[in-house]
């Protein structure tokens, strides 16, 4: 068990646990936003990208509308159902 821990220090494994939940939260935080856009059945495009941009605090926006966020829920549903307001998020909030 004293090996373990020692490993765990010396590979800074907790730190980037740590890292990994502070990401989680921020992406639930944006995916929540979004999705209760999409609820609203017609997004304020510039109340939403707001919303976003207030949210980021990690800088993650970029992965969620440019990388594979974007095949993930609420993302997709946003991109299929208000294509409009998908693109306009992508050019702004790069």
């Amino acid at each position: 068990m004293v090996h373990i821990i020692i490993s765990i220090k010396e590979l800074h494994l907790d730190r980037r646990e740590a890292l990994s939940r502070v990401y989680r939260r921020s992406y639930l935080r944006i995916a929540e936003i979004v999705a209760t856009a999409i609820d609203t059945h017609g997004p304020n495009a510039n109340a939403l990208i707001d919303q976003l941009r207030e949210r980021d605090d990690n800088g993650i926006l970029t992965w969620c509308f440019h990388g594979n966020g974007q095949l993930m829920e609420p993302f997709s549903q946003l991109r299929r159902d208000f294509p409009e307001i998908w693109h306009l998020c992508c050019d702004t909030l790069l």
